[in-house]
């Protein structure tokens, strides 16, 4: 097992856009709505005005967004956190926020050790 802990942005910068993208995608079927959520989500990301971003949502599937996810879990707990509130962010951009949007936001948060953002627990689905 991997104990690297990466502690610059840039390491994991890819790996952001990339489930941010993904996030704004579940959360609104209407391209330029999604790629407008996932631009606000990137802007909430540190460093974000030395790095390239991308003016569309980025493709990906269900395989890179797992190795995403992996990569981003070994972040230092600031880059964690931060993911989590840029993908908040993405999902707060929209109108409302979608069963799909929670189930996927709770899950990053569990995946990458973070708190769930308190706006989710009125969205909490018991098991």
């Amino acid at each position: 097992m991997m104990t690297t802990q990466i502690n610059s942005i840039e390491n994991v910068w890819n790996d952001c856009l990339l489930v941010l993208s993904v996030i704004a995608r579940i959360g609104d079927s209407n391209i330029d709505t999604a790629t407008y959520a996932f631009r606000s989500g990137i802007y909430r990301l540190p460093n974000q005005s030395e790095l390239e971003k991308p003016n569309t949502l980025v493709s990906c599937n269900f395989a890179e967004l797992k190795k995403s996810l992996e990569r981003l879990r070994l972040a230092n707990g600031q880059l964690k956190q931060a993911v989590v509130h840029a993908c908040a962010h993405t999902v707060l951009t929209g109108s409302k926020v979608t069963s799909q949007e929670a189930d996927l936001l709770r899950a990053i948060s569990m995946t990458l050790d973070c708190p769930i953002p308190p706006f989710l627990n009125k969205h909490r689905q018991w098991m």
